[in-house]
């Protein structure tokens, strides 16, 4: 089945790769500037994943949304 993940009330589905055991909670962590949004991923204290997505205020809830989706899917699919 798909993570779940919940940002600001907007939810992301995760595929995890195929496991044997059941996977881990992990800590997703965000840090909104004024020109860039960072994500971090942290399974106990190691930084798993990171990334970035640029801060526009003109961006609709949905793109941002999308802009989200698509680094998760990415970064954890890829």
């Amino acid at each position: 089945s798909a993570a779940r993940i919940t940002v600001f009330g907007l939810w992301f589905s995760c595929l995890p790769k195929p496991q044997t055991k059941a996977p881990k909670p992990m800590l997703l962590t965000i840090d909104i500037g004024n020109t860039t949004t960072k994500f971090g991923v942290f399974d106990n204290d190691n930084l798993v994943k990171r990334y970035t997505i640029p801060t526009i205020r003109s961006k609709t809830a949905d793109e941002i949304y999308q802009s989200i989706e698509d680094e998760l899917n990415y970064n954890f699919d890829g």
